[in-house]
């Protein structure tokens, strides 16, 4: 007896029959056919064509003795789900003759996710596209800090479409930010870098006088031990200051070094006593810059 047989792909199914009764040849059939519904198996053959046939196969040989197989078929387009379908032959008389049937599972396409990230001061956002409502969302997000890699993260079920979480007091220059969903796995095309490009809030100017808060100072201290701690994977300590403390060659020396610890970059020490030069800064904001580029 032939045997339909059907193999489920994405959006899309194989297949073939063997066991047929002549040989797989234009000399045996004309061709085979495939439709979703069901019709009469009257032994003496059909005068019409089964309706709702969508798919046909044709013998690749003339004459192909004793084979009583057929070459394997793709049929695409399938939406995804469960199928059952009828085969019918057609012979050299003209009459359409039941085969087999046989069902299938097309499977859907795997879901394409998008993650973007987004920073705000010490705010991370991070949004994730792409899901279904009910998903598993993961996030696992690191940053480098002077005080070494710092993690956050965590998980939540998606509401829809869109998945987003917004994580506070993450302070960092550079961010590594992963993802999973439904526990399948945190794949490397789920990561993302993200850098922070330090601004000097004030302004740093040839000609200018340089006003810069402790605070402000403090913060490229942190973004300096930031990204030495990135390139190299080690802690190196930046000078912070304090109240009205002066930004003394010895402090902006420590950044200089850290900068120049970051990559291959040469900066010059400043001498004690020398005057600091609104182009130190532009500098030390350049290169940091160049480093979280680098992410």
């Amino acid at each position: 007896m032939p045997t339909l047989h059907l193999s489920g792909d994405v959006e899309s199914f194989d297949w073939w029959v063997t066991g047929l009764q002549n040989d797989w040849s234009e000399a045996g059939y004309e061709c085979l056919g495939l439709t979703a519904t069901s019709f009469s198996r009257d032994s003496a053959g059909l005068a019409d064509e089964p309706a709702g046939t969508f798919t046909y196969m044709y013998p690749e040989k003339a004459s192909n003795p004793g084979v009583k197989t057929t070459q394997h078929e793709t049929k695409s387009g399938i939406s995804p789900g469960r199928h059952t379908y009828y085969c019918w032959a057609l012979p050299g008389n003209g009459r359409y003759y039941y085969v087999d049937s046989g069902s299938v599972t097309v499977q859907s396409p795997a879901p394409v996710y998008t993650m973007t990230v987004s920073v705000s001061g010490s705010t991370v956002t991070v949004k994730v596209d792409g899901v279904s409502s009910g998903d598993n969302v993961e996030i696992y997000g690191r940053y480098y800090h002077k005080s070494g890699v710092k993690a956050f993260g965590d998980s939540d079920t998606a509401k829809g479409s869109s998945f987003s979480a917004t994580y506070e007091n993450v302070k960092g220059g550079a961010y590594i930010v992963n993802f999973q969903v439904n526990s399948g796995g945190f794949a490397s095309d789920t990561s993302k870098n993200v850098g922070v490009k330090w601004s000097w809030r004030h302004t740093v100017a040839k000609g200018e006088p340089i006003a810069m808060k402790a605070s402000e100072w403090n913060d490229f201290a942190d973004c300096a031990m930031s990204c030495y701690r990135y390139s190299n994977g080690s802690n190196m300590t930046v000078k912070t200051v304090s109240g009205k403390d002066q930004i003394s060659a010895d402090v902006t020396n420590s950044a200089i070094d850290a900068i120049n610890g970051s990559g291959k970059f040469g900066m010059k020490h400043v001498g004690e006593g020398d005057p600091i030069y609104a182009s130190t800064f532009q500098e030390l904001r350049d290169n940091a810059n160049s480093v979280i580029s680098g992410l």
